[in-house]
């Protein structure tokens, strides 16, 4: 089985770009009565938006766009649950 490097590449950017947005939410999140679930979806989706350009500065084929896209959207589902089960809060 033949491995193509450019697109795991293109998936681990998708993964690394939802973790890293997320890492960002919870740190700079404001006042705990702001729905930290809401402002997760929201920056998600936007950072989602921008991996085509990601692609394109690591000299990836655009056509590995589309499981860059489905492995953020994995890592997000993945963000989504640990929230709604408690598991991550933003900082005091």
């Amino acid at each position: 089985m033949e491995v193509d490097t450019q697109e795991l590449t293109a998936k681990f950017i998708g993964r690394s770009a939802a973790f890293e947005k997320a890492i960002q939410v919870l740190i700079g999140a404001p006042a705990s009565d702001v729905s930290i679930g809401h402002l997760l979806k929201t920056n998600l989706t936007m950072r989602r938006q921008h991996l085509g350009q990601d692609l394109a500065k690591a000299g990836i084929d655009a056509k590995h766009l589309p499981a860059a896209i489905s492995a953020a959207v994995e890592a997000e589902n993945a963000i989504h649950r640990g929230v709604q089960n408690g598991k991550y809060h933003p900082l005091p």
